[in-house]
């Protein structure tokens, strides 16, 4: 009897362990599904969320890394960076240009803090 009661419990911690794991982990693929579905709101959360994770001083850094995530995107066939200085605006910006493998073009505006150099998503635009 407690060999059952030891393998339901080791059973259910698995059960409720590997479904908070598999809820925890990122779709590697929400971006481009996003993209694909138009569904600007989630693409620009997911750029967001790596936007926000850069830890870099330099926000030229910082918009580096988020360019270089974009690329890495099976979508995505360029994402290049505007770091000809900032757009004056309130907060700064800085802008990501990018081309989808179907060759539609999209801006991407991020807002800057200079004094940290943490960025972060604003909009997309053609």
């Amino acid at each position: 009897m407690k060999h059952l009661l030891l393998i339901c419990i080791a059973g259910l911690f698995l059960v409720f362990h590997s479904g908070c794991t598999k809820k925890d982990q990122k779709d590697p693929t929400l971006f481009c599904q996003a993209m694909s579905a138009n569904d600007l709101l989630v693409a620009g959360n997911e750029i967001d969320a790596q936007a926000k994770a850069q830890t870099g001083t330099e926000w030229e850094v910082n918009t580096q890394a988020v360019a270089d995530w974009l690329e890495s995107q099976d979508c995505v066939q360029e994402a290049e960076t505007y770091l000809g200085g900032l757009i004056e605006t309130l907060p700064p910006q800085t802008e990501i240009h990018l081309i989808m493998e179907d060759d539609t073009r999209w801006f991407i505006d991020l807002y800057v803090d200079e004094d940290n150099g943490n960025i972060w998503f604003h909009r997309f635009h053609e």
